[in-house]
């Protein structure tokens, strides 16, 4: 599953429009700007349009105008929706170049029934989206197809806390394991816990390992990862119940140090390593959003970062789209993966090798480093 290329724009014809021109991206992609272009945005753009096919939002938008390709079991797919004044406005959804779901304002349309091989007319709310209110696997398959896209994918803000200090609550009488079965969210990004534990349930000492060799690879040696109680001395929920956290164990040391207890920098590799294992070994293929990777860690542990999650996108286990402005990291990453973002006024334009490949095959013959290429500024 792969997004192919995205537009967004909102609040047209109004002081504060704002507009993402058609960006293309490919397996993995590092995207690049000058403060304020829009990196942070687009992640935002993307994990908005998640939400609105997964069903995660499920309400209409005040404004906002999306169109996205993507490439699903060797399909492409096209959806469009168009909002204004929580009204959707226009929805379409194509495969392969043929309408399944069309509707208009009024909130009729028109849906394609895979059993009966005809399309039937609908209606719905004007702020419903019907995407999300024709979900069928029998007789709307495409539906489903793309909504497991987008919930399989996951937005990472890695310089946030990315749930440090989030510790689940576990019920009296019951083990560790049950407790996290019943109550974890292992696609919540901030909780790296429930994610590490649904790994652990189905792929065993293997998900241990593939965690352990990638913390190896960002320069922390541990030999052991774990969900256990918290020591009550450290802390407990209300009403005496024991908090349950990650726990590792470096090598050579025998201390098990919880995540409350661990660099902020540590954490967050760590929760990283599980969420992106969890993509591979649980083969749901959908996109990562990662953004500022390498933020408060060090250049060789930021460009390791970056190798990790560039190689499972390489690997087929996910599509990757991450941003940083570290110097480091651009130089470490091929401009093959590089969208560059330029704002003019309320626009921004990505340029890519694949829609410039003038400009960035004429800077290969330089010499310079790709910091250079992201300084230059040399797009038309």
């Amino acid at each position: 599953m792969t997004l192919l290329n995205l537009s967004y724009a909102e609040f047209e014809n109004e002081p504060r429009f704002w507009r993402l021109n058609l960006l293309d991206f490919g397996p993995s992609n590092l995207v690049v700007g000058k403060n304020a272009t829009g990196k942070s945005r687009l992640i935002s753009v993307i994990t908005g349009l998640m939400g609105i096919i997964s069903g995660a939002r499920p309400n209409a938008l005040d404004s906002g105008t999306y169109s996205a390709e993507f490439l699903i079991e060797e399909k492409r797919y096209v959806y469009e929706i168009s909002f204004k004044q929580k009204i959707v406005q226009h929805e379409r959804l194509s495969v392969d170049g043929t309408d399944r779901l069309t509707r208009n304002e009024t909130g009729q349309g028109s849906i394609y029934y895979s059993k009966e091989d005809r399309y039937l007319e609908f209606a719905v709310p004007t702020g419903t989206i019907a995407l999300q209110a024709k979900k069928d696997q029998l007789q709307h398959p495409f539906i489903v197809d793309i909504s497991n896209w987008a919930s399989s994918s996951a937005t990472y803000i890695f310089g946030s806390d990315f749930g440090r200090s989030r510790l689940h609550v576990a019920a009296q009488q019951t083990s560790v394991i049950e407790e996290l079965q019943a109550s974890s969210n292992k696609e919540d990004p901030d909780d790296a816990v429930g994610t590490y534990i649904a790994g652990y349930k189905h792929f065993g000492d293997a998900f241990d390992r593939a965690i352990i060799e990638d913390m190896g690879k960002l320069g922390y040696a541990l030999r052991e990862v774990a969900v256990e109680p918290l020591d009550p001395g450290i802390a407990m929920a209300p009403h005496g119940a024991p908090l349950l956290s990650l726990v590792v164990v470096e090598r050579d040391l025998s201390p098990r140090i919880p995540q409350i207890f661990l660099s902020q920098g540590m954490f967050r590799a760590l929760a990283l390593t599980i969420k992106l294992n969890w993509s591979t070994f649980s083969g749901r293929k959908g996109l990562i959003l990662i953004d500022d990777l390498g933020e408060g860690l060090d250049y060789e542990r930021a460009c390791a970062a970056v190798e990790i999650a560039m190689q499972k996108a390489a690997s087929g286990a996910c599509q990757i789209i991450m941003t940083s402005n570290d110097r480091f990291v651009m130089n470490s990453v091929s401009l093959d993966h590089w969208i560059v973002l330029q704002r003019n006024g309320p626009e921004v334009k990505g340029y890519t090798s694949r829609n410039s490949p003038n400009e960035f095959e004429s800077f290969r013959f330089t010499g310079l480093s790709n910091f250079d290429f992201f300084t230059s500024g040399g797009f038309h």
